[in-house]
């Protein structure tokens, strides 16, 4: 790879942390090799026992690339191994590895910045557009419709999709913590909003993602994941937020467990009834709510999305159970400050 990269005038940095990524490294730069604005450079911090997609980076010749060493599996880390480099650019845009990029991407983002009052700024999140998976094909319709319209005021950061003012950054931000190994994002907004910096949220800028494409267990891993993240970080980062993860957990409860119970150990027929009634009802809305976001986009057939439904529903309950008892029986210990 070139030792000269592009002039010292690159306006955007965006920085990718790596951990084993054979899998997803080529998409990711083909991605980026596609943008329309080619004033930036690409920092990946990589590391692991697989060491082909190491060798793969620092063989490629593209001179926008640098390739940096990482130690352990530890993002923050990543991240502040950059913030000394002297390619650095104004704009710091964050992203992961397994994430693809449309072509105008940096160039919303440059645009977005131009705004002078604006340090940070997030976009959105999508499944990968290729997918045909029922799964991937509710996530990205259920997102095109809770989008907002227009740019607004967040109070959290994607983590796959974020950009900031290195000024600003290393001014008032300063360093990552280095003792967060997860729920990064959240940590991170809530030093945002600590310092009292507006987070401007973009829903023109998208980044793609693996959800069910990238198989079923790494799906029923992330999104445990995501669940367990809300409700140890967010009761005091986001109360909002925290409160609708109980919720939607109790739910889950409630219909898996406690009224199919009350319905088998129930000595009356009436009491019966009516539990059978209330639970019945309560899942074939919720199936036909997943079926109509289902048939949003323009690929459907009716047998099949119906199932498809039916197989959602299934999934949430079973995801929520199953994160529940990961948090109860603290089977996931992770290195995080208390956000008290």
């Amino acid at each position: 790879m070139a030792e000269s990269i592009i002039s010292s005038g690159s306006k955007i940095s965006i920085i990718i942390p790596g951990w084993n990524e054979s899998r997803n490294i080529s998409n990711c730069m083909e991605s980026l090799k596609k943008q329309t604005n080619n004033r930036f450079n690409v920092f990946m911090i990589l590391g692991g026992e697989d060491t082909t997609f190491i060798e793969m980076a620092k063989n490629a010749d593209w001179e926008q690339l640098i390739v940096l060493d990482q130690v352990e599996p530890n993002k923050m880390k990543a991240y502040n191994a950059v913030l000394g480099h002297p390619e650095l650019g104004d704009i710091l845009v964050f992203s992961d590895m397994d994430c693809e990029f449309p072509d105008d991407f940096l160039e919303l983002y440059n645009d977005a910045f131009a705004n002078k009052e604006r340090n940070i700024l997030t976009g959105r999140v999508r499944p990968d557009p290729r997918s045909k998976s029922f799964v991937d094909r509710y996530h990205r319709n259920f997102e095109e419709m809770i989008a907002p319209g227009s740019l607004k005021i967040d109070r959290s950061i994607i983590g796959s999709n974020f950009a900031v003012r290195k000024e600003f950054l290393l001014n008032r931000f300063g360093l990552f913590d280095e003792s967060i190994a997860i729920g990064t994002d959240k940590v991170i907004s809530k030093r945002f909003n600590e310092i009292g910096e507006p987070i401007y949220f973009d829903p023109r800028i998208i980044v793609y993602t693996q959800f069910f494409s990238a198989g079923f267990l790494k799906y029923i891993n992330q999104q445990t994941r995501w669940i367990r993240i809300r409700l140890l970080l967010n009761k005091k980062s986001n109360p909002k937020a925290f409160r609708k993860s109980i919720v939607t957990l109790l739910i889950s409860w409630l219909m898996c467990v406690v009224i199919p119970l009350s319905f088998v150990f129930s000595k009356h027929m009436i009491a019966s009834q009516f539990i059978l009634f209330f639970w019945f009802g309560f899942i074939i809305i919720a199936w036909l709510k997943r079926y109509i976001i289902l048939r949003r986009g323009r690929e459907h057939v009716l047998i099949k999305d119906l199932m498809g439904a039916l197989g959602l529903l299934a999934i949430h309950f079973g995801i929520q159970i199953l994160a529940s008892f990961q948090v109860i029986s603290k089977k996931h210990k992770y290195r995080w400050k208390s956000l008290a």
